[in-house]
């Protein structure tokens, strides 16, 4: 038998290389699983030998039907006498490859028939031959599992956690799915088995997903409040995991878009106009995110000036104490209320909103002037000061208003130049002054100047501007000493005051008769007095006399009427 087999070696070798190049011969292709059974079958019944192509080994050979097999595979290998047959009964992964048998009578169609044995397998064929693939979230993701080798009763099953998602008895199975965040690293197992064999196949494939971006911005403070001058820095964080990179940052503000495509936005001295929302987006290959913050710059209260002026016949006046600061609740101190020239007239409490009404029904120039209002929201400012001022500047409008005081009473000099000053309050300037004589005879028109005088404002005397009207008389003659009238005009009207001049010397000779009478009316007034203090007195010291006698006389009877009188007791 042995010799047998080295000849039908030696001649199939010799047949091998006649023919390997000179004939393409029919391949037959066969699937088998490691362990099992297979069975090979020469199309032509009279072969001569099997060959394992890929090794060039004879595994059997047969000749006037006498088989005989290779002695190393001799408890795995069976062929029929004829050699048409041959089979391999324990199936190993080194058994994989091209088997041919070849035949040797004249008249064959074909020299040798090829057989390719292959291991029945499970591909999944997005996966190229990798154990993972890379997805992105929301993508519509197609897993395709095709088996090789099967049998007409196989079924491919797709599974993830042993829950089937898809079944198919066919070569194949397809499982469609939009990929969820949750699907991140599940492995997909694609396994396949038959009711004729034991065999039992599998394939496995990991999804990893690139998330979508998962965006948080942090802000350094937070919350995200910073004092005017102050810096802040925004942080827009991706929290979806991915360890991708991201593609891009975009910010901005009030849909404004901002020079920056970075991941931090920093902010190093923030001013009012900083307020406001800002929005971070995020973009990578698998889609976008934003986040949105709210900026909020706190500041100290930035107070409005302004004037407002009134007509003197309008009523109640309301001021505004016109605050604007982050936040805007505002506490309130009291009014200040100035002259024009910074001297402080009086506090007046306002209201807890801001406001002060001046409660005159009349408006009077002593109402004009400078109101200052205190307002702290508690926010300092960079100097550190908590309470800010504002001013209002009050005008009243009306006709030129006297002093108060004022004076009705001038002196002149006989024969001498005497003059009349008269002092007038006016919120615009004073155009003339017409000066009249006792019988409304139009004197002289002149011009009034500013100057500075004392006024009574609310019961205290200030200094405030005013103007100065005067008139002059050269020589000063008696019919001079007499009544005046002066008319004083500004563009809203005109005032008339009424005035004495009198002479020097008859003030003095006046004054000298009235010092004298007062003199004499206070020494009379004294004298009377004390002659009354001493006539009341004598009246009193009488009345007690009387009563102190009316006394000792009661306590005489009542000694009388226990012992007698003194007669009685000297007559017995």
């Amino acid at each position: 038998m042995a010799k047998l087999y080295i000849k039908s070696m030696i001649w199939n070798i010799l047949l091998y290389i006649l023919f390997e190049g000179l004939s393409a011969s029919p391949v037959t292709v066969q699937f088998t699983a490691i362990g099992e059974k297979i069975q090979m079958t020469c199309p032509d019944n009279q072969s001569s030998s099997w060959q394992k192509f890929d090794t060039g080994d004879i595994l059997a050979s047969c000749e006037n039907g006498n088989a005989a097999i290779k002695k190393s595979l001799f408890h795995r290998i069976n062929v029929t006498d004829d050699c048409q047959n041959l089979t391999i009964k324990d199936f190993k992964i080194e058994d994989v490859g091209q088997y041919r048998c070849f035949v040797t009578y004249p008249d064959a169609k074909e020299p040798m028939y090829g057989f390719d044995i292959q291991i029945r397998s499970v591909t999944i064929v997005e996966a190229n031959n990798s154990s993972e693939i890379k997805r992105r979230e929301g993508e519509n993701i197609t897993l395709t599992c095709s088996i090789h080798g099967a049998q007409q009763n196989t079924v491919v099953y797709w599974t993830v956690g042993g829950t089937i998602l898809r079944s198919n008895k066919s070569k194949y199975v397809i499982y469609q799915f939009t990929a969820k965040p949750s699907d991140h690293m599940k492995q997909f197992v694609c396994f396949a088995n038959s009711s004729e064999n034991s065999y039992f196949l599998e394939a496995k494939v990991q999804l990893s997903l690139i998330f979508k971006p998962d965006v948080k911005v942090v802000s350094y403070p937070s919350p995200p409040t910073v004092q005017k001058g102050h810096g802040i820095t925004l942080v827009c964080q991706d929290e979806s995991g991915n360890d991708e990179i991201i593609n891009s940052f975009s910010w901005n503000q009030h849909g404004r878009l901002l020079n920056n495509n970075t991941k931090t936005l920093q902010i190093v001295r923030a001013d009012s106009d900083v307020t406001g929302e800002y929005t971070c987006t995020v973009k990578n290959i698998a889609g976008e995110d934003c986040d949105v913050v709210n900026v909020t710059v706190t500041y100290s209260p930035v107070v409005q000036n302004y004037n407002v002026t009134f007509k003197t016949n309008d009523g109640p006046i309301t001021l505004k104490c016109e605050a604007k600061g982050v936040p805007n609740t505002y506490k309130f101190s009291e009014w200040r209320h100035f002259t024009h020239n910074d001297q402080l007239v009086r506090t007046i409490q306002g209201y807890t909103n801001g406001t002060l009404i001046l409660p005159h029904q009349e408006l009077t120039y002593e109402n004009s002037g400078i109101y200052i209002c205190n307002v702290t929201n508690g926010i300092p400012d960079e100097d550190g000061l908590v309470w800010k001022a504002g001013k209002v500047e009050v005008i009243i409008e009306g006709i030129p208003v006297l002093v108060n005081p004022g004076k009705h009473i001038f002196i002149g000099n006989f024969d001498d130049t005497s003059s009349v000053t008269v002092f007038v309050l006016s919120s615009s300037n004073v155009l003339k002054a017409d000066w009249f004589d006792e019988r409304q005879m139009l004197l002289n028109t002149s011009t009034c100047s500013p100057s500075v005088t004392k006024t009574d404002f609310f019961g205290n005397l200030f200094k405030v501007p005013s103007y100065k009207c005067v008139y002059w008389i050269q020589t000063t003659k008696k019919e001079d000493f007499q009544n005046y009238t002066v008319n004083i005009e500004n563009q809203f009207g005109e005032i008339a005051f009424n005035f004495s001049l009198v002479s020097a010397n008859e003030m003095s000779s006046s004054g000298t008769k009235y010092i004298g009478f007062v003199l004499v009316f206070t020494f009379t007034v004294c004298i009377l007095f004390t002659w009354w203090r001493l006539r009341k007195a004598k009246r009193q010291d009488y009345q007690r006399s009387r009563e102190n006698e009316q006394q000792i006389q009661g306590v005489g009877v009542i000694v009388n009427n226990l012992y007698g009188s003194a007669a009685d007791l000297h007559g017995s």
